[in-house]
């Protein structure tokens, strides 16, 4: 069957030929437009015993794709052309590319991969793993910058205690030259743990470094209790509470929490810090001691990094130098501005978010009022 000098442009047979009755066909498909050999159908056409085609002469386009390849790969496999069902296409090893222009009039025999003009194709697959690059680098910075955002105020405690490094827009306080770096209120049931941590605390530990003030040590013989507290307090740069249901049931601690709570509205700043030594039911709380949970940070006595985050709270961070002992402690510093607050909101599921201020109304609502900011220092004169 002669098909040569026509225009088809594809090597196209039926695999079923074998099982024709006619004994043995050849066609002759040379001259026409064939201009790519795909080696699947080459290997099914050479396993046909009843049919052979010729398809030499035909304009091969040997662009660098992978059928090219492939291509190249079959024609140079010495171990197939020894057999006899492969000799009867011997010509395709004579067959000459017509396209690309650079290897034009090239043998099937003599061609390689690298005389393929594979530029572009690798210029492909560059981009290619460039952008799975990139998809793969964009996931890991958002999945970064979700745990930054997440945990922000951790790691900005975690590299200051840790790695003495100040990261921006830390909060700046205006150095105080006070006795104590805090005054501690707790109740008596809880001497035990608060005289480990903060009296007795190891001389490795940061806390060591903190000058505390305990009632059972710095209360002054012959003052009332309720001086010493006023005069402990406005000695101190702050006041630790250590909540608990003890605290609560006594008159002396409330006393002392309101007390640093009148003292935080005189200095306008974060006096106050929370321990909070077990869960304690929201309406088990006074109500001024509720609104302080809900506008200050407390600390957890079970958390995790609980000696770094009470380490930040009470370190004066407004130079690097971190954590001086407070007897070192003799230059005061000018008042510095800070892009962010150190005033934190406590959610209903316990973590805290900054808040930004405008006004005292906003840190204390309806708690004291503009008259009691003013008169304050003068009403702890009267007290009982």
């Amino acid at each position: 069957m002669d098909l040569s000098y026509n225009l088809f442009t594809e090597l196209e047979f039926d695999p079923s030929a074998d099982a024709w009755g006619v004994p043995r066909l050849t066609m002759n498909m040379s001259h026409n437009n064939v201009t790519e050999l795909k080696v699947a159908k080459l290997e099914e056409l050479v396993n046909m015993e009843k049919l052979f085609i010729d398809f030499s002469d035909n304009p091969l386009n040997c662009t660098c794709t992978e059928e090219t390849r492939q291509l190249i790969t079959f024609i140079n496999d010495q171990s197939k052309w020894s057999q006899p069902k492969y000799q009867r296409y011997n010509f395709m090893k004579d067959m000459e590319c017509k396209y690309p222009k650079e290897i034009q009039g090239k043998r099937l025999a003599d061609l390689t991969t690298k005389d393929l003009n594979c530029k572009l194709e690798l210029l492909e697959k560059i981009a290619v793993e460039a952008v799975v690059f990139l998809s793969l680098l964009s996931v890991v910075l958002i999945i970064v910058i979700i745990i930054l955002l997440k945990f922000r105020r951790e790691i900005r405690i975690l590299t200051y205690t840790r790695f003495n490094i100040i990261l921006p827009c830390q909060p700046i306080e205006t150095y105080e030259n006070k006795k104590f770096d805090a005054f501690v209120s707790y109740s008596n049931h809880d001497q035990d743990w608060v005289t480990s941590v903060f009296e007795h605390a190891a001389p490795n530990s940061p806390l060591s470094n903190f000058k505390f003030c305990l009632h059972h040590k710095d209360f002054m013989p012959g003052k009332t209790i309720f001086d010493n507290v006023i005069d402990c307090v406005e000695a101190s740069r702050h006041t630790v509470i250590v909540l608990s249901k003890h605290f609560l049931n006594s008159h002396y601690c409330m006393y002392e929490f309101h007390e640093a709570f009148q003292q935080s509205i005189y200095e306008r700043k974060r006096h106050l810090l929370v321990i909070m030594m077990e869960d304690i039911p929201m309406n088990d709380l006074p109500n001024d001691l509720k609104r302080c949970l809900k506008t200050f940070t407390y600390i957890r006595k079970d958390d995790s990094i609980f000696v770094d985050r009470l380490v930040y709270a009470l370190s004066y961070k407004g130079q690097k130098a971190m954590l001086l002992d407070s007897r070192c402690r003799s230059a005061a510093y000018s008042n510095q501005t800070s892009c962010e607050t150190d005033i934190t909101e406590v959610g209903s599921d316990g973590n805290s978010s900054p808040i930004s201020i405008i006004d005292r109304s906003n840190i204390f609502p309806n708690i004291i009022n503009e008259k009691d900011i003013v008169s304050v220092k003068n009403e702890k004169n009267n007290i009982l």
